[in-house]
């Protein structure tokens, strides 16, 4: 059903059926409610502050209209007939509060009275990407992933917990160079004397204190392979903690349609799928 709600074809003098239908299956109840409070709380003290023209919804519903965006990727024309507000300040909210969840100084633990979980071993590395649309050049385009793309880097603790969210670059930039690029915000955000995990895209920089797999060619696994074969496997089972985070970030089907967005607009979306992110290991832990 929902393929048929991004096809370009799709008519929209048939938006009311469709949210009868939506409503029928249940997809109200499919969003977390404890997330959805949760989310009121963090966000309720900083929208008592004047943050521009009051809205009338209420801030719940503004919530729900904005994961509603995110996780399922509705027309605005959707979500009008379904919360009875129109599409103008549909989008507006979708602005406001996608804007705001995508800082990185949300300071979710205290909102919510929520403990830290105990204390960081080490963190793991690694890149995604996005496939975009098509734009005025060709800086986009991976020849490795034979499309137009752009590349995040996320760097999580050992508890699963996202630390830290690069910007985004065009997807042909090699894992290494982009870690260089970020390495000095990175640092601002985690232990400095802790290790961190990363695949053979990031070879070559011992300097900066990034563990990866034991290549076949090297010494130490010529020396001694049973040995290396184990460390490697060690480490695989602690890098698949951040495939677990790319694939509940790209669970939101926004990331699937991103055609339509600029670069400011996508690093918004995804950062701020990345906090919610954070706050659902929070209130499941």
């Amino acid at each position: 059903m929902f393929n048929s709600l991004n096809n370009n074809n799709f008519n929209k003098n048939n938006h009311k059926n469709l949210s009868k239908e939506l409503i029928n299956k249940g997809y109200f109840s499919s969003l977390n409610k404890k997330l959805i409070f949760s989310l009121y709380m963090i966000i309720k003290n900083e929208f008592n502050k004047k943050l521009g023209r009051k809205c009338k919804v209420s801030l719940i519903e503004q919530i729900m209209i904005t994961l509603f965006k995110l996780r399922y990727n509705l027309p605005d024309r959707i979500l009008e007939d379904l919360f009875r507000i129109d599409h103008v300040t549909i989008s507006r909210i979708i602005i406001r509060i996608s804007t705001y969840l995508s800082k990185d100084n949300i300071n979710i633990k205290d909102n919510i009275n929520i403990k830290d979980k105990e204390s960081k071993l080490f963190y793991i590395v690694d890149s995604t990407v996005l496939r975009i649309g098509k734009g005025k050049n060709n800086e986009t385009y991976s020849g490795y992933k034979h499309h137009h793309g752009v590349k995040f880097q996320v760097t999580i603790n050992d508890k699963s917990m996202i630390e830290h969210v690069s910007k985004s670059y065009s997807s042909s930039i090699h894992d290494k160079k982009l870690f260089i690029k970020e390495y000095k915000s990175l640092m601002s955000k985690i232990n400095k004397d802790l290790d961190i995990l990363g695949d053979k895209g990031y070879s070559g920089l011992n300097e900066y204190k990034v563990n990866i797999p034991t290549k076949r060619n090297e010494v130490k696994y010529k020396e001694n392979k049973n040995l290396s074969k184990s460390e490697n496997k060690i480490l695989s089972s602690k890098r698949i903690k951040v495939e677990h985070v790319f694939a509940y970030i790209k669970s939101y089907r926004i990331m699937q349609r991103l055609n339509y967005y600029t670069k400011d607009k996508i690093d918004i979306l995804f950062n701020s799928i990345a906090n919610i992110y954070n706050l659902s290991q929070l209130i499941n832990s």
